[in-house]
């Protein structure tokens, strides 16, 4: 379940250039415009927001890509410049004060370089711009490494997403802790939310429909999807299209599990609903880590059964 704007504060998404934007925004007076970056989202300034609000107008917007905007048609900076670009005029905000932090630094000086109109005043937070930042920035020894090795990893094609794709919170817990200023990281619920976030389904369909190849599909997995508090039924309609196989066990929300059914909390009545609705007929997998196995499976199996699962044992 994603997290609650600020008091005073709602979300909407707007349409620019065939692309959404998500915004959460409130407040009241000049406007002001806050963009974050990776891999966090508008949940980075939640902070700030209700500070600034008692006198402007505040709209945080999650970058292309990031958060729950939708992916940009082209990656590059000059390209994203151009589409909040088309956002603030959309918004008729221009001009602005635009403040970028991470990714946002970078959207925020190609924005201020390339559509000078669109931006009244810039502030840039903790960022390496590209073509400003000395080169000895960008060489790799060990202690550069170490501070921008995510840049190089990230820009491999299909890579990062195979090897992070059901391991989101151990790639972000580490990232988070490792990498903050003091080692008590960030708070439990804005991982959660980070978690969330980076684990959509309809991110990994979109990622599928890439290698658009009949033998590439997608292992929806109730439990991992539900641990993280994910809408299930919402997921598995959006990654219909691509669907190869459903895993079951079941799992609560505080500690993740692949337990037999009947021991969580997951819904598998409405889950059988939502896969016979959407047409589903392939092949679903329990997958129960539990002692003694063979007992717990056979239970498990007579379980989903009695709720209207289609169930054979092979």
């Amino acid at each position: 379940m994603s997290v609650h704007p600020p008091a005073g504060f709602a979300r909407r998404f707007v349409t620019v250039r065939g692309a959404r934007f998500h915004l959460v925004e409130g407040g009241t007076g000049r406007p002001v415009m806050l963009v974050g970056g990776w891999p966090q989202s508008w949940y980075c300034w939640r902070h700030v927001m209700p500070l600034l609000a008692g006198s402007r107008r505040v709209i945080a917007v999650d970058p292309p890509g990031l958060g729950e905007s939708d992916p940009p048609p082209a990656g590059d900076t000059a390209s994203v410049a151009a589409s909040f670009a088309a956002l603030i005029e959309s918004l008729a905000l221009a001009p602005v004060p635009f403040i970028g932090y991470d990714i946002g630094a970078w959207i925020g000086y190609a924005l201020a370089a390339r559509h000078p109109a669109a931006v009244e005043r810039l502030a840039l937070i903790d960022a390496a711009i590209p073509g400003i930042t000395p080169p000895e920035g960008y060489t790799l020894t060990p202690v550069q490494a170490a501070r921008t090795w995510h840049f190089y990893f990230n820009a491999q094609p299909e890579l990062p997403e195979a090897l992070i794709a059901g391991r989101e919170r151990v790639f972000l817990e580490w990232l988070f802790r490792e990498r903050s200023g003091t080692r008590a990281g960030l708070e439990a619920h804005a991982v959660d939310e980070y978690v969330r976030l980076y684990s959509r389904a309809d991110q990994l369909a979109a990622f599928a429909e890439r290698i658009d190849s009949p033998t590439v599909g997608i292992c929806y997995d109730i439990a991992n999807a539900h641990f993280i508090g994910e809408d299930v039924a919402a997921g598995l309609r959006q990654v219909r299209a691509r669907q190869g196989i459903v895993h079951l066990s079941d799992t609560g929300r505080e500690v993740w599990r692949h337990d037999p059914v009947g021991q969580g909390t997951c819904d598998f009545a409405a889950f059988g609903a939502t896969l016979r609705e959407i047409g589903y007929t392939a092949t679903s997998m329990l997958e129960i880590v539990a002692d003694p196995p063979v007992e717990h499976i056979v239970e498990s199996h007579r379980r989903i059964a009695a709720l209207g699962w289609a169930a054979e044992m092979v």
